[in-house]
Parts: structure tokens; C-alpha cells; sequence
């Protein structure tokens, strides 16, 4: 994983789709699911 780019599509791979509205709101909450999927 090198960009967000490549984080949304792993996100997407597990149905996961994140828009919140701020770039940066959006970024915490990809970082909370992809602890989520890791743990």
C-alpha cells in the first residue's frame, strides 16, 4: 500500500466504502476499518 488510492480499494474489496466528507475524517475512519479487518 503506497497511496490512499491502494487502501480504498482493499477497503472495497471487503464491501467497505468511506465518505465522510473531509479528507482527513476520511483517512482516521479507513485507518479504524483496516485495524478492524487486520486484528
Amino acid at each position: 500500500m503506497r497511496t490512499l488510492y491502494d487502501v480504498q480499494q482493499i477497503l472495497k474489496k471487503f464491501g467497505i466504502f468511506i465518505y465522510v466528507g473531509k479528507r482527513m475524517w476520511d483517512i482516521e475512519l479507513m485507518m479504524i476499518e483496516l485495524k478492524k479487518i487486520h486484528s
